[in-house]
């Protein structure tokens, strides 16, 4: 899970493209090609959760 702090934050998640705003957030398989981007022009803070089945 990805939630965006400020900024703006792009993910590629696959194929999909989503841009995210401060508050939003995404949730995905993380063992799928993915990637992080900043488009904007100012810094882009955002928590990383990654939570492990046992």
């Amino acid at each position: 899970m990805v939630i965006a702090l400020n900024g703006q934050l792009r993910m590629r998640v696959g194929v999909a493209v989503h841009d995210l705003a401060a508050g939003d957030s995404i949730s995905f398989l993380a063992d799928q090609p993915h990637t992080y981007e900043n488009p904007g022009s100012s810094e882009i803070r955002c928590h990383d959760i990654i939570i492990y089945s046992r």
